[in-house]
């Protein structure tokens, strides 16, 4: 939930689903962020032992807008 100043709060809330197949995993998401529905797709690859890529495109419903994610992500070690 969004506390937002001077708005009406905003709620969250959705469910996903995960696949992984080897060194690939896909997701798959709906959800609701900032008053707007709104799906995603996306797939990671990994590249080593902590590092791995992805790469996501959210659309929302309606008019909504949509957008698309590269990422580069790095596990640190405890």
């Amino acid at each position: 939930r969004d506390f937002v100043s001077g708005a009406p709060d905003a709620a969250h809330g959705g469910v996903a689903g995960e696949w992984t197949a080897s060194q690939w995993s896909f997701v798959v998401e709906r959800f609701r962020e900032l008053h707007l529905d709104r799906w995603r797709l996306g797939v990671r690859r990994s590249l080593g032992a902590n590092v791995s890529a992805d790469l996501s495109r959210a659309q929302g419903l309606g008019n909504a807008p949509s957008s698309w994610t590269l990422g580069l992500n790095w596990v640190f070690d405890r």
